[in-house]
């Protein structure tokens, strides 16, 4: 990380403080982050092994929101801040920013993260909300997609559940439910809070410091369970859905091991570059398949990196996807063959992507959304250049071959 531009610190508590300080900045935007997603349903306590409903992650993320009286967004407004929050399926993070009063939105993002409160009325109405909102992403066929194809990737884990869970585990749900799931992973030595602007340092850490004052700290022993997300894959899915265009999902399940901290962000980057080589609009056999009428512009693909699990996804609209993906297969297994071939392909996709890490520190937004900690280790757009700068033709071959030499492919088909 550039050590000129950014300041970590701990509190006593074993909360981190990470400030990216960009002088020319008129927006502060930050991010509280807590080491609890979707997958985490089902951890040991004290050595004993807790199951909760699905979704209980996500449910916690909306119910915070919500306090005696008053809404959080509401204060965010009334001090000229944006305020949102996501959960994904190993963290929940709840975001602000702001061009007023920026100290104060920080004593506001810890404030309403570190103080629960979870009545009745509010827990039954949020079961609607959500129950809401899953129905809506079930009648989304692109989210079925994805979604469903993680699900055969993984199956008989935690990861075979939606982030949001279903109707049924969310009605589940139990105010017991949500105070065991705050005081065992919204501990402050498992969340981090992230500012970048120009601001003060030591006025961040103070308001982080102030907020902090009040709470008292359960020492529990959480271990969690995401070393046995490996599961089953179901080979194929085919999905009946009223949608103009097929469409289908090629799922590239990793077995290989993948490097902690840093040495996992360069592995992720590598394998991103190698799917760039193949796949990206500028991309020989991509364009093949352009022109055969196998892909279209609704094609994308990305790679997700996770504690505990990885894989590849790659959908889209096809006209004949039993084709589309027989096609693609054979893309993806050629790979270990023709990529040793592509050295000068290589520097000039290291080239595009050192220009688009450049473009992204001039928004505090990409900065504080490409950021991680790893405790002891800090991933940031910074680190992150300087991984691509460094990282050679042979660091790509060696990370890339066993990845897509090993990983098992899933299949879906969604169609009329």
């Amino acid at each position: 990380m550039n050590k000129d531009y950014v300041r970590t610190m701990q509190l006593p508590n074993g909360f981190r403080i990470h400030v990216i300080i960009q002088p020319g900045y008129v927006r502060t935007s930050m991010a509280l982050t807590v080491n609890f997603g979707s997958v985490d349903s089902t951890f040991k306590l004290d050595g004993k092994l807790v199951t909760q409903p699905a979704g209980i992650a996500h449910f916690l993320e909306h119910q915070l929101f919500d306090k005696d009286g008053y809404d959080v967004t509401e204060k965010f407004a009334a001090l000229g801040a944006d305020s949102n929050a996501f959960t994904s399926y190993t963290k929940t993070s709840y975001l602000a920013s702001t061009v007023e009063n920026p100290i104060e939105v920080v004593k506001t993002l810890v404030s309403f993260v570190t103080t629960p409160y979870f009545s009745t009325e509010n827990v039954t109405k949020e079961k609607g909300i959500i129950s809401q909102e899953i129905g809506m992403y079930a009648d989304d066929p692109d989210n079925r997609l994805y979604v469903n194809t993680v699900e055969n990737m993984y199956q008989e884990t935690t990861l075979e559940n939606d982030v949001a869970g279903s109707v049924e585990s969310v009605n589940q749900i139990t105010q017991n439910n949500l105070n065991l799931a705050y005081t065992s992973f919204y501990q402050p030595g498992n969340m981090n809070l992230l500012v970048v602007g120009n601001i003060n340092v030591q006025q961040v850490y103070d308001a982080v410091l102030e907020s902090f004052a009040a709470r008292e700290t359960v020492d529990s022993k959480i271990q969690k369970n995401r070393q046995n997300l490996t599961g089953k894959l179901a080979p194929q899915l085919k999905i009946t859905a009223p949608v103009v265009f097929p469409k289908f999902a090629l799922g590239l399940k990793g077995h290989d091991p993948v490097p902690e901290k840093l040495a996992g962000i360069k592995y992720e980057i590598a394998i991103s570059i190698a799917l760039d080589l193949f796949l990206s609009e500028t991309a020989s056999t991509y364009n093949q398949l352009y022109e055969a009428n196998l892909l279209d512009d609704s094609f994308s693909y990305e790679f997700e990196n996770e504690d505990g699990f990885h894989f590849a996804m790659l959908l889209g609209n096809a006209l004949n996807p039993v084709e589309t993906i027989d096609q693609l297969q054979k893309v993806i297994r050629s790979i270990p063959t023709e990529l040793p071939k592509m050295q000068e392909q290589f520097e000039l996709q290291k080239k595009e992507l050192t220009g688009n890490y450049i473009e992204m520190m001039d928004s505090e937004t990409a900065i504080v959304s490409q950021f991680g900690d790893f405790g002891d280790e800090t991933d940031s757009v910074f680190d992150e250049l300087n991984i691509i700068t460094n990282l050679s033709f042979q660091d790509l071959i060696s990370i890339c071959i066993p990845f897509f030499k090993q990983a098992e492919i899933s299949q879906t088909i969604i169609e009329s």
